[in-house]
Parts: C-alpha cells; sequence; structure tokens
C-alpha cells in the first residue's frame, strides 16, 4: 500500500513561520548517572513547555564505539503520530512525530531510547536540529532548550553483546494497548482514496506494531503491518485493526466503511436480478 503523511505530521515542515518570541520549552533526559558494561541503559528524553505543543522533530546523537542503540520504546510517550519508525544511523537517530492531544507541562515523554553500554568511561548522549511546533493553528516553530546527558560506565560482568539484558518495559505490568482513535478519512491529496487513521498509545511496554487486514469481496486479505495514516484499497468496506504491544497483547478492533459496502451489496443485488431475468427468459 501507498502510506501517505498524516496532516497533523506536516507541522514538522514548517520550518519559514516565524519562532515564537514567548515559548519556551526544554528537552532533557532521564537516566541513572552510573552504568555497567554490559548492562541495561534505558534512557527517557522529556519535555517542558510553558505552551500547548502537537509536532516534535529532534535528533539524538551517541558514540556506537561507547553505547550500543538496542531499540526506541513509546510507553507513555506523547507521541501519537510518527513519521517513520527511528533507526540509528551511524550514532545518530532521527525522530519526526506530532500528537493528537497537544501537550504542555512538566515532564511529558517524547521516547525511550534502549542502550548497552560497551566500553567504560563517560558515555555521552546528546539532542540536536531539535524544532517543536505549537498547537495554535500556525504551526509556529520554537528552539527549545537541551540539557545534554552523561554517564559514567564502570566495568561490568557482562559484555554488550549479552543476550540477557532486561529493560523496564519488558518486565512492566501491561494491560492491551489503548485505541484511542480509528476512523476512514478521505486522503488530503486525493479525494478518491480513503485513509485508514489511528492513535494507539501503551503506558505498560510501548506499541511494537499496528497491523490490519481488509474485506473488498467476500475474503479476507492477508495482515498488513501499517503506520499511521495508510491508505485503503477502493472498495475495502471491512477493516480489521489490530494494535500489539511489547508484552504481546493484543487489541483488536472492526471497522466499517459503509459507503463501499452499501455499493457491493447494489453490485450483488445487480448480479442476482441479471441472473433471474435471464432463468425466466430460459423458462418461458
Amino acid at each position: 500500500m501507498n502510506r501517505r503523511i498524516f496532516p497533523i505530521v506536516l507541522l514538522l515542515a514548517s520550518a519559514i513561520l516565524p519562532l515564537s518570541a514567548h515559548a519556551a520549552a526544554t528537552l532533557y533526559f532521564d537516566a541513572p548517572a552510573s552504568s555497567t558494561v554490559g548492562s541495561a541503559l534505558p534512557v527517557k528524553l522529556l519535555i517542558d513547555s510553558d505552551e500547548p505543543l502537537n509536532a516534535y522533530a529532534f535528533t539524538v546523537n551517541y558514540s556506537p564505539a561507547t553505547l550500543q542503540f538496542i531499540d526506541t520504546n513509546d510507553a507513555g510517550s506523547i507521541i501519537t503520530v510518527s513519521r517513520g519508525t527511528p533507526t540509528a544511523v551511524g550514532g545518530v537517530i532521527t525522530v519526526k512525530g506530532g500528537s493528537f492531544k497537544p501537550f504542555a507541562g512538566a515532564g511529558g515523554t517524547l521516547l525511550e531510547f534502549d542502550f548497552v553500554p560497551s566500553a567504560t568511561g563517560t558515555a555521552t548522549i546528546s539532542v540536536s536540529n531539535a524544532a517543536v511546533y505549537l498547537a495554535n493553528g500556525k504551526g509556529t516553530k520554537v528552539i527549545p532548550n537541551v540539557k545534554n546527558l552523561t554517564v559514567n560506565v564502570a566495568p561490568g560482568a557482562a559484555t554488550a553483546t549479552s543476550t540477557n539484558v532486561v529493560f523496564p518495559w519488558q518486565v512492566a505490568e501491561s494491560g492491551p494497548p489503548s485505541v484511542q482513535y480509528l476512523g476512514i478519512i478521505s486522503d488530503p491529496f486525493n479525494p478518491h482514496q480513503n485513509l485508514l487513521a489511528f492513535s494507539v498509545t501503551d503506558a505498560g511496554s510501548g506499541v511494537r506494531e499496528t497491523d490490519i487486514r481488509y474485506r473488498s469481496t467476500f475474503f479476507w486479505s492477508d495482515w498488513e503491518q501499517v503506520r499511521n495514516p495508510t491508505s485503503l484499497p477502493n472498495g475495502a468496506w471491512e477493516i480489521n485493526f489490530r494494535a500489539i504491544n511489547n508484552a504481546g497483547i493484543v487489541s483488536d478492533q472492526i471497522l466499517y466503511n459503509w459507503p463501499a459496502l452499501w455499493i457491493l451489496i447494489a453490485k450483488a443485488a445487480g448480479i442476482v436480478i441479471i441472473i433471474v431475468i435471464f432463468i425466466l427468459l430460459l423458462i418461458r
């Protein structure tokens, strides 16, 4: 399927808008002050803001010689719409996303970055190219203050490639993911194309994946992993959406595209009428 960017994430491209002269936002890390080689090092990036925000863009930088990046975790994140999956390339992790519900206040979790220290010394994790956008209907760009992180790493009993590393979210008690929004919307760039838009959060272990299957006739398609939003085939009248968290717990919902269903019923009725007329003509 072709995937398109949900309108809220387009705020991230609002670099031409003027900076706010009044809003104040600060990005900072929440992490242990020390760690050991081969142990779990979960690092949360938090934000404080005195005005409501609904879009975020930044990069997280670290030294691959010092830290092994394992994955990101979105448990409790205020980012509910992501543009791509954050991946590490050369010690740089790029994140772009937005939220359906604006955030203002202290200690908002943007994302957790999970590392395993691979060498002793001082590990530095920093933020660059950071921008946040006000939920003021204009997408006003704000450059936040940034507080970087240093962690003292001591020798450990395990190695950085140890398979026994356990992060807090892996053992957290977790119910099913919460599907806060699920709906069919028109593609703003193509009025003849429908999009499935959704918002899923999980405060326990984080969302691992979101999938859909659909019926455009009488049979289900295969499951397909999707990101928000995703385009729907023309004629898809029943959509089965599921979200799976990192604990393996599933939320499952069915959504009906009623206009497509009525078109299918009308076509089926038309075929039946034609068959009946044909039979009547044969038996005359």
